[in-house]
């Protein structure tokens, strides 16, 4: 409870402040009462956050929301709901997300809600007093006169709920007199000590603008006034984050470490009220947040927000980073993220600057808490008269900016209309404009896109309807302009509101857009369609204003579908010959000019400039040229309007149709030879170790190489001259953090990274090349695609379209600095989404779909590659993907050099992100994807296998490795809890195994026959496909730690490298004895380890080594890098430093021994590749199953009686024992069956599994500990 203040007459006279509010904020275009009561009401249903019926009304005196509603009797539930949409909403006790506010009712009652933005404190007059402040005050605190009850102005809040009501306001020096007002009327009113009626109170301030505190006791009726003051600020504010322990501290994540010596502490700056400090960081990509007073307790993070997301803080090389914290909003940032713009002027001393025009006053500074893009700050600590103001950039006069945005311009002036005013001062980093206004920040932000420009006439923006004039701005010039009175600088049409909405749109529409569905629409005017063409070439935004005329909202426009709608395109896209004669063609249709700048050499400092010719109505520029351009090097100069600077740019790029480029991109065009080490060519030298160790796997049965992305990466320097090496770090302990330390210092300056950072998605990466300038890197790509196939292996690509490394106006972004906001997927406000890691590109819009179709139909058809696995697939469409396997099956070798029917598709179908449960049109997700012939990765059978997931314990076991039948040390619960667990992933494995078959049946761990798809796999379906070439049985891959690193973590300590060893093994004996695809990651065969690095992409050769010498598997050579991986060092430590947990040649050899064996079992019988699912439903059974299953055991056979299969076995049985001790199985219906160890068993090395048995005449198999194998009968020994 609050503290009163006992007398009845206060002198105000606190130190003034500036005030940092939600009345920076816009209001909201709409504020709905969102609950169970809105059927009541008239609404279609409950909890409709879009539904008019229910929406309160602005009321811009009060400025608060307001609404009565006549609710029937009951018990009902609510919340606020703004913008028509759940993405903001507040409830109980003003929260954001907040709990439902309960409303219970003996009667039908008339209810009045009240919603104030300013505090977000929604509340109706039955669970709150309404009580207002009428006074002598009001209108000095900009109510229309004194003493008005109806006032909501002076309307007091109890956000918290324990009766205590209270109004902070800024007032000029003056006695004033004060009583309370109930229900806004004079009928319940209270005077001096509470007294119904009783006599006016009066209160004093002593200067000008000092904050002034109203306090409301519910229960005495008590008002008391006294002076405000500022929040106290915390004891501590420390950076706590994944750089702490480079800054000093002894870990990551540590609040604690305010008190060490050396320490992450922000410190208070008393003359700006802000806490501030800069470290020294090291290059690479941290996190950081604030702590408060040493604690978890109280922490914010992105946007201001109590225990937010963490922030990301990008460094590519050593920097000085001064970080903020500002207890009055909670922003934490930093001068990396974020610009520190302040507002010096003539006004600061005022705010309490030690003086005016300092730019290093942080009293002024101007604030993006909320991440929307616009820097605002308010204050109420001005006199009335005139003022002059600038932008600062950086505490600093170096960059500044004056009238209309203009580098080192004139001063702004501005007025204060009357004291203690609030004044607002809002600055837009794109245009460099600072406004200054009384009467708040303009309603919308033209740097947002919220609304959506979808076909040739039609707009969809969420805003209901609005009830006045709804406009479409544009400007070539871009110069729009957002002011009170709504958007100036341009061009204007006058929309009109369409009642059918979303519904009247084309199929292909709202298919694109089903996140739109309940936008309202608006439509142009067809005498406005010569108009479209025009404004589609600059700056374009709506605003929308009410029946008053009042504006209510404005934003800039996403335009993707109409560009769909009037541009898309299917013809030959950059350089193409005739005759020798090339022409080259860019789909620019938002460009107002296209030249090429044409280069004799990659080097050349000379240029020819020629214009590019548009065709209207593609879209396109065009340019033909001669035969001697053959060999010559080009960019497009391309003069667009881009949202992201607010300006016209000239943009000078790439073709991302190129086929050949310079060195960086620059423009468009040991028993390996110590040269060649790293390149393609490497895969041309068949004696080498490398190529030798993959003919030996192709020989067994392996068909398949996946190369990790191959295609131009942006973050790998093409110039080898310039990379950096740790250089042996060998000297080190195997538990040391000096060689990560090495590692990471030269993470970005090495010539490695995993690659899943595209600059132009069909161009072979230079840094693969002997000579990254020109042609000789297609050469050498296509001469590895021919190395791989003389000794008898496919090359698949691994192919990244559902990103590029950049956006915006970065220098390595391509396709957003020629057709800006079109190529990428965007939020509801207009942001670049990165849910994949980076920009991601929205290949639901037509041209982005051309582009990733015409560039693997290139892959395919010029460089004859067998395969594309494709990264994060789930993050395309379904008809995407669809579509590029029916433009492969087209190919054929007559007319294309490839029989495309035999190239196999396949990815990442995971269901994440904004487009998740096809949020954005039908994804390819794994759900979604059954019956189209393309595989996905199958995630249920790597956790039943592995144990936990990827995101869960480290130590968590699963199937193989350990749980249950040689538990760990960790607690995973009784040894039933144990067991129950590893029968539902052995559940999992056994679907997996039957190819994820949907309609697949087993006997589940509960003895239940059910399908695959009724099988729970958290909160999925376990069996999912139609066809088992739509699975790819996986259990390790780039990604996560290995699985040897894994069963380091999770077997018991005490187990020896042979058990290991052999539970490695199992885990390629699971994979090649599934049906549909096996996938082995490089190295499973070698027992390959990362030493423990769960995300190598950045970690150099050191943590990635693959050694075909097999001298070594890459184990203990140090802690892995701490970025990922530091929180489980002290799991790690001790493990690498144990010398008997590395592994020696012999148990490598051991391992890859192994995988030949079982490959070659595989491809001995078409049993363990079934083609077709009705065979896999028809001939495989699980035997071994229900609740009194024998645990860590797997039983499959696979019967072709009437050999419609095999012509040569009627019967193959595969059992996988994953147990430490021997474990027998009868299985009376084999009793008689003449099942033989398979002959690859009888011929192993691995006398273990030698010893595995059948007793034919009881039908029961014996099967030693850790050990697969596989049984089989021919035809020939029948009975």
């Amino acid at each position: 409870m609050r503290p009163l203040i006992p007398a009845l007459l206060a002198v105000v006279t606190a130190t003034p402040f500036a005030a940092r509010s939600a009345s920076d904020t816009p209001n909201p275009t709409s504020v709905t009462i969102a609950g169970d009561l809105q059927s009541e009401l008239g609404c279609p249903g409950d909890w409709q956050p879009d539904c008019a019926l229910t929406h309160l009304k602005y009321d811009s005196e009060g400025d608060v929301w307001t609404g009565t509603f006549n609710v029937p009797a009951g018990s009902w539930q609510y919340k606020a709901a703004l913008n028509n949409s759940w993405a903001e909403n507040y409830g109980a006790n003003a929260k954001p997300n907040g709990d439902n506010i309960h409303l219970n009712l003996a009667a039908a009652t008339n209810v009045k809600f009240y919603y104030d933005h300013k505090t977000h404190w929604i509340t109706d007059n039955v669970n709150s007093v309404i009580v207002t402040a009428p006074g002598s005050y009001q209108m000095a605190f900009g109510c229309s006169g004194d003493w008005q009850p109806t006032c909501l102005r002076s309307l007091l809040e109890d956000p918290d709920g324990d009766g205590i009501y209270t109004l902070t306001v800024a007032l000029p020096v003056r006695n004033y007199e004060v009583k309370a007002a109930i229900n806004e009327s004079w009928d319940e009113n209270y005077g001096a000590g509470g007294v119904r009626n009783g006599p006016n109170i009066p209160f004093t301030v002593g200067s000008d603008c000092q904050k002034t505190s109203f306090t409301y006791d519910s229960r005495s009726h008590v008002l008391t006034i006294g002076a405000a003051s500022a929040a106290p600020q915390p004891a501590t504010v420390t950076i706590v984050g994944s750089l702490q322990s480079e800054l000093g501290c002894s870990s990551d994540w540590d609040p604690g470490c305010a008190s060490a010596s050396t320490n992450t502490n922000l410190a208070f700056d008393a003359t700006d009220g802000v806490w501030q400090r800069t470290f020294s960081v090291p290059a690479g990509g941290w996190e950081y947040k604030a702590a408060l007073n040493g604690s978890w307790d109280e922490n914010y993070g992105a946007n201001a927000t109590l225990g937010g997301a963490n922030i990301g803080l990008n460094l590519p090389a050593p920097s000085d980073v001064k970080f903020y914290y500002d207890h009055g909003t909670h922003w934490i940032t930093d001068n990396k993220n974020k610009i520190i713009a302040v507002a010096p002027g003539s006004f600061q001393s005022e705010l309490g600057c030690p003086g005016d025009w300092d730019p290093g006053c942080l009293r002024s500074w101007l604030q993006d808490p909320h991440g929307d893009g616009l820097y605002s700050f308010s204050t109420t600590a001005l006199h009335a008269g005139s003022y002059e103001t600038k932008v600062a950039i950086n505490e600093s006069w170096n960059e500044n900016y004056g009238e209309g945005g203009v580098p080192g311009g004139p001063n702004i002036a501005f007025t204060v209309p009357r004291s203690c005013q609030e004044m607002f001062f809002l600055y837009n980093p794109g245009t460099h404009v600072l406004t200054v206004s009384a009467s708040g920040a303009p309603k919308g932000n033209l740097n947002k896109a919220q609304a959506h420009w979808v076909t040739g006439n039609t707009i969809l923006w969420n805003i209901g309807n609005p009830g006045g004039d709804v406009k479409l701005h544009y400007s070539g010039s871009g110069s729009l302009v957002l002011g009170n009175d709504g958007v100036s600088g341009g061009a204007e049409i006058l929309l009109t509101y369409d009642p059918a909405g979303f519904a009247r749109l084309p199929p292909s529409v709202q298919e694109n857009y089903p996140h739109l569905a309940k936008f309202s629409a608006f439509r142009l005017p067809d005498s406005a369609a010569a108009d479209v063409p025009d404004a589609l070439r600059g700056q374009v935004a709506v605003s929308a204003k009410g029946a008053d005329g009042a504006l209510l909202d404005a934003t800039s426009l996403q335009i993707p579908g109409v560009l769909d709608a009037l541009y898309t395109y299917s013809g030959s896209l950059g350089a193409t010959f005739s005759g020798g004669v090339p022409t080259f063609r860019l789909w620019a249709p938002t460009a107002q000019s296209v030249n090429l700048h044409l280069y004799d050499s990659s080097t050349s400092t000379t240029e020819q400039l020629l214009p590019m010719t548009p065709d209207t109505a593609s879209g396109v520029w065009q340019i033909t040229g001669d035969a001697s351009w053959y060999g010559k090097y080009y960019r497009y100069e391309v003069k667009v309007f881009t949202r992201s600077t607010g300006r016209v740019e000239n943009n000078l790029v790439t073709d991302p149709y190129s086929v050949s480029l310079s060195r960086n991109s620059a423009r468009g065009d040991a028993t390996v030879p110590t040269g060649l080490r790293g390149t393609f060519k490497a895969f041309t030298h068949l004696s080498s170790n490398g190529m030798r160790h993959l003919a030996a796997l192709s020989f067994a049965g392996l068909t398949h190489v996946h190369l990790l992305p191959s295609f131009d990466i942006a973050t790998i320097n093409e110039d080898k001259s310039q990379w950096q090496s740790p250089g042996d770090l060998s000297g080190y302990p195997p538990d040391s953090d000096q060689q990560q330390a090495a590692v990471i210092a030269l993470a970005d300056k090495d010539g490695f990274n995993w690659g899943y950072d595209p600059w132009h998605y069909t161009v072979p990466e230079g840094s693969y090349s002997t000579n990254p300038d020109g042609p000789a890197r297609i050469v050498e790509f296509r001469q590895m695609v021919q190395g791989l196939s003389r000794i008898g292996l496919r090359a698949v690509m691994d192919v990244v379209y559902n990103h590029t490394n950049a956006a915006g106006q970065n220098e390595h972004s391509v396709l957003d600095r020629i057709v800006p906001g079109y190529y990428h997927r965007l939020s509801l406000d207009g942001t670049v989404e990165n849910t994949s890691c980076c920009a991601n590109t929205a290949s639901e819009h037509n041209m982005m779909e051309k582009l990733l179709i015409d560039s693997v139909l290139t892959w395919a058809t010029q460089y004859k590659v067998d395969g594309f696995r494709f990264d994060l697939m789930g993050h395309h469409m379904k008809r995407n993907m669809v579509k590029l396997r029916g433009a492969l099956d087209a190919l054929t070798p007559a007319h294309d050099g490839v029989d495309g029917r035999k190239i196999y598709l396949y990815g990442e179908a995971w269901n994440f992100g904004e487009v998740a449960d096809n949020a954005r049109g039908v994804n390819a997700i794994q759900k979604n994807m059954a019956g189209t012939g393309i595989g996905s990765f199958n995630d249920r059978i790597r956790d039943g296998a592995r144990g936990g997931g990827p995101f869960s314990g480290l130590q968590e076991q699963g199937f193989l490795s350990g749980l249950y039948t040689d538990p760990n040390a960790t607690n995973q619960g009784s040894a039933d809890d144990q067991k129950a667990t590893l029968l539902l992933r052995t559940d999992w494995i056994r679907c997996g195994m039957a190819g994820g078959l949907a309609d697949f049946n087993i006997v589940d761990r509960n003895g239940t026959t059910i399908r695959c798809d009724q099988l729970d796999y958290n909160g999925q379906k376990t069996g999912y496909t139609s066809d088992p070439q739509e699975i790819i049985n996986y259990i390790e891959a780039h990604d996560n730690e290995t699985l040897f690193d894994a069963l380091q973590e999770k077997l018991p300590n005490r187990l020896g490298m042979k058990d290991r060893v052999r539970m490695q093994n199992l885990g390629m004996s699971l994979l090649a004895f599934s049906q549909g695809i096996p996938f082995f990651h490089a190295g499973v065969e070698l027992l390959r380890s990362k030493s423990g690095d769960g995300n190598s992409y950045n970690s150099g050769d050191w943590f990635n080594k693959l050694d075909f010498t097999y001298a070594t598997d890459n184990w203990g050579v140090g802690l892995p890098p701490a970025g990922d991986n530091q929180g489980k060092w002290p799991i790690l430590a001790p493990l690498l430093a144990n010398p008997a947990l590395k592994p020696a040649p012999r148990d490598i050899r051991s391992a890859f021994a192994h995988m030949l064996e079982v490959l070659a079992i595989r491809r001995s019988t078409p049993l363990l590749r079934l083609r077709e699912a009705a065979d896999i439903n028809a001939k495989v059974q699980f035997l071994n199953g229900g609740p009194n299953a024998t645990p860590g055991l797997i039983v499959m056979t696979v019967s072709d009686p009437a050999g419609s299969v095999d012509r040569e076995h009627d019967l193959v049985a595969v059992l996988i024992n994953s147990a430490p001790g021997e474990q027998k199985f009868s299985a009376p219906g084999l009793a008689k069956k003449k099942l033989r160890l398979h002959p690859v068993h009888m011929l192993s090395p691995d006398e273990v599994a030698m010893r595995a048995k059948f007793n034919r005449g009881q039908g029961e198999f014996s099967i030693p500990g850790r050990t697969a194998v596989v049984f089989w009968s021919s035809r020939s020994d029948r009975d």
